[in-house]
């Protein structure tokens, strides 16, 4: 089951039906009473003739002008709730390149950026090849895998956790939300680089599906599979009881987590590992992406949990990385690879003690109440 198609996800061409993910194929949202088709109109036309008598348009009902918050949320069709928390998030981050070449994820009104990469060079990424043509073995063994994936990534989180319209309904339209903060910057943060691809470098990587005509670095599925791997994380940990998320998931990716901890994670550097299979990124765009994707994710949720949270920032280097990407040569550079920023300069706080709550953060908390039905 597909909760949404990621069309063209290769190209990134636009993830149609992205938030139409609760099977509500009819923009007008009229769950299949057949109304606005030609007969359907005429029968309603001429039913209204025989029924309604002499009206002269007086009111016969009071409605109210409601305040549009939560309860009128709810009431909206999902591709609607789809478009009002794109509203939401999209002043969440910024991308910016600064004169060294130096990209930054800056974060809301902070001036302290949540994560600085030093992008590849074109030589950096000419000696990571070797790594693409050894990936290219497991081509036959993952190829469901990969093709599947250029279309659709929840699913395969959902063989981990209960991800259905009927018992997610909300988890849904915040991954929704969360892809679609994501998004922004990452696409932002590719021109910015406008890396090549391993085609570029050489006729015989023939990778396996066509190569996307954007930049090779950040790896978008590494961005996304580990924003979507952390968002989960969060949900699950917060329902569990846990009164600081982020730093409990940072904890279980710098050494303190155990292999259940991990699982999500573990899709995601696979999802990330196929596209260097398929001959279409290098290991070091995996490695920077699923870092954007965890600090987006997680900078995303500390807006969205009530509390306090301190938030991590992050740095990273190319050069850094000259091997092939694995979760666990990942979190060893999370834990002793000098990609977290030390000291008090490192962390950003965020309090929503005294804010009230946000749409974005009841979202949070209606999504939350699903994971704890299914403890």
């Amino acid at each position: 089951m597909s909760l949404w198609g990621h069309s063209g996800h290769s190209g990134h061409s636009g993830h149609s039906g992205h938030s139409g993910h609760s099977g509500h194929s009819g923009h007008s949202g009229h769950s299949g009473t057949g109304a606005g088709s030609g007969s359907s109109a005429s029968a309603l036309a001429t039913t209204a003739e025989g029924i309604i008598g002499f009206w002269d348009g007086t009111a016969s009902r009071s409605p109210k002008v409601r305040d549009g918050g939560w309860d009128d949320f709810t009431r909206l069709g999902p591709e609607f709730r789809a478009q009002v928390m794109r509203h939401e998030v999209a002043r969440l981050f910024t991308a910016t390149k600064a004169a060294d070449g130096k990209l930054g994820l800056g974060f809301a009104t902070h001036a302290q950026p949540l994560l600085t990469l030093t992008p590849p060079t074109a030589d950096q990424l000419a000696a990571q090849l070797k790594y693409v043509r050894i990936a290219a073995d497991l081509r036959a063994d993952r190829m469901a895998e990969i093709l599947t994936q250029m279309s659709d990534l929840p699913d395969f989180f959902a063989a981990q956790f209960f991800l259905t319209p009927e018992r997610k309904k909300w988890t849904l339209t915040l991954m929704q939300a969360l892809y679609d903060a994501v998004i922004l910057p990452e696409m932002r943060l590719k021109l910015f680089v406008s890396a090549p691809r391993p085609i570029d470098f050489s006729t015989q990587v023939q990778p396996v599906l066509s190569t996307p005509p954007h930049s090779a670095y950040p790896s978008g599925h590494a961005t996304e599979s580990f924003a979507f791997a952390t968002l989960l994380a969060l949900l699950n940990l917060v329902a569990q009881g846990e009164a600081t998320p982020v730093q409990r998931l940072v904890t279980h990716l710098t050494g303190g987590g155990t292999a259940t901890d991990l699982m999500p994670f573990r899709l995601a550097a696979r999802i990330a590992d196929n596209r260097t299979v398929a001959g279409v990124h290098f290991p070091v765009d995996s490695a920077h992406g699923a870092l954007l994707g965890l600090s987006c994710a997680l900078s995303f949720a500390a807006v969205a949990v009530p509390g306090k949270t301190a938030l991590p920032t992050w740095q990273a280097q190319a050069a850094d990385w000259t091997t092939d990407f694995t979760l666990g040569r990942w979190t060893k550079a999370l834990t002793d690879g000098g990609w977290q920023v030390a000291g008090v300069g490192g962390i950003i706080q965020i309090d929503n003690s005294a804010a009230p709550r946000s749409l974005l953060g009841q979202l949070w908390d209606h999504a939350v109440a699903e994971w704890k039905l299914d403890l």
